[in-house]
């Protein structure tokens, strides 16, 4: 199984490098660029084409991924790295092509209204419909939900809902700053792909390798300083993307020992980006803002305002995600003691970021 990821994730980042500087060009070309603004963090105008190029790789590396399976007594897949793996699991690929279809279309879909929202600036309602419309087709149209020990489906489904709305979200309102959003997505989708793995799935580490693969080609010409933009037409589609495949893990299954806590696996993994949501949230909607409006007061901007550049700010972030990320690890077989510890330690780095919120606002950083 190493070796598949492994070669998804070279085989999508190989790919997304070329699809996201053919897109960059092209879209600089036509001018659908990011132009310099009072909320904007760049001095000339920056081609937006990274969320394409990104959505592209994944589709072009899934499509060949399931044309290979599909077509395998047809091909010379002998000598490939992972044949067995291929041959074994063939079937159950094959059965799971139209949830991969549907899922696809809906991150089509985001894309499109993300694509109209770089170039005219959408109200956020339009927006919000668009993504509501996505996660209801995911959850009612595809039957995909997360595990609850409650006996109400429709609960199950309300929640599975709202988390793959708020997670959508979550990385839209990342993508502020130059490698920020694709970089904490490229980590929460590599522990998610070894988490699942280790679970003995094949559907979901797979996808998110690949995923993961597209993000890190992107982040060759978007980590600081940027040459191309995500956009929302990227960030949507990202945050869409691992709402859904979080809720696809299969955390909880008490005949192979895996630990009651391990559904609360996506929570941790997403700790930092759910906080940075609903933190500017609260804090738009205290000073009598629309929390859609954007504004300079992400977790990222405090770090640089307390006196960090831009690329440490990022990097940061990084580690914060990083360590819950790999707190959230040890859920998959955590007894009641681990899990505590594990939650303990998720607070205590989302009370860090609270601690850098509080310097800001009452200017303790400032000389």
């Amino acid at each position: 199984m190493t070796v598949v990821l492994v070669l998804s994730f070279a085989v999508a980042c190989a790919v997304s490098l070329v699809l996201v500087g053919l897109a960059r060009r092209a879209f600089l070309r036509i001018g659908f660029v990011d132009h310099p603004g009072p909320r904007k963090i760049h001095a000339a105008a920056m081609p937006y084409g990274g969320g394409a190029g990104v959505l592209a790789a994944v589709i072009l590396t899934v499509g060949a991924a399931v044309a290979l399976v599909a077509f395998r007594d047809r091909l010379p897949v002998e000598p490939l790295p992972g044949a067995d793996l291929l041959r074994l699991h063939a079937g159950g690929v094959l059965s799971r092509a139209g949830m991969l279809l549907g899922l696809l279309a809906a991150a089509a879909l985001l894309f499109a209204v993300g694509l109209v929202d770089d170039r005219r600036r959408l109200s956020p309602w339009p927006k919000l419909a668009v993504q509501c419309a996505a996660a209801a087709f995911v959850v009612w149209g595809l039957g995909i939900q997360a595990t609850f020990f409650v006996p109400v489906p429709w609960l199950g489904q309300v929640v599975t809902f709202l988390w793959i709305v708020a997670v959508t979200n979550a990385f839209n309102f990342l993508d502020n700053m130059d490698g920020l959003s694709a970089g904490i997505a490229a980590i929460v989708l590599a522990v998610l792909a070894a988490v699942t793995a280790a679970a003995g799935q094949v559907f979901v580490p797979v996808l998110a390798a690949v995923l993961a693969g597209s993000l890190v080609g992107f982040l060759a010409y978007n980590f600081p300083p940027a040459s191309v933009f995500l956009g929302d037409a990227g960030s949507l589609v990202v945050g869409f993307l691992i709402a859904v495949l979080a809720v696809q893990g299969e955390y909880y299954r008490p005949d192979a020992g895996r630990s009651l806590f391990s559904p609360f696996l996506p929570l941790v993994l997403l700790a930092v980006p759910l906080y940075d949501l609903a933190s500017v949230t609260l804090i738009r909607l205290a000073r009598g803002k629309s929390p859609f409006v954007g504004d300079t007061n992400h977790f990222s901007h405090r770090l640089v305002a307390i006196g960090l550049s831009r690329r440490a700010a990022v990097l940061t972030i990084y580690l914060a995600t990083l360590t819950t990320s790999l707190g959230a690890v040890m859920l998959r077989r955590a007894n009641t003691l681990e899990a505590v510890l594990v939650f303990a330690q998720t607070l205590a780095i989302l009370a860090v970021i609270a601690v850098f919120e509080r310097v800001v606002r009452t200017g303790a950083g400032r000389p």
